[in-house]
């Protein structure tokens, strides 16, 4: 895994960070408690863990999707965490496909 896909996956871990400090901040105010929950395991299943395989293809459109529709419902940091996220995937993608091409 290059450093780009690192960095991509320290991102949706500290993403999955905030999500928990507003599932612990949601605990004072019960309604609210349910958004940031659904957002850490998505965040979890669908972008690091999905990394951490080695699969960074399939995390990449989650990232953006996560990173918007945390920024339409309040979740501001660990939105714009995702969305850098995904061009951090990104980068590390075609630094990869930049390395077989060298390879060849």
């Amino acid at each position: 895994m290059n450093r780009h896909l690192e960095t991509a996956a320290t991102l949706a871990l500290v993403a999955i960070l905030f999500d928990a400090l507003g599932f612990l901040f949601g605990l004072l105010f019960l309604p609210l408690i349910i958004l940031p929950l659904i957002f850490m395991i998505l965040n979890y299943v669908m972008v690091y863990a999905r990394i951490k395989e080695g699969k960074p293809r399939t995390a990449q459109d989650p990232s953006l999707v996560l990173g918007i529709v945390e920024l339409i419902f309040g979740g501001i940091v660990p939105g714009i965490l995702l969305i850098i996220c995904y061009v951090k995937i990104n980068d590390g993608l075609s630094a990869e496909s930049g390395k077989t091409m060298v390879q060849m």
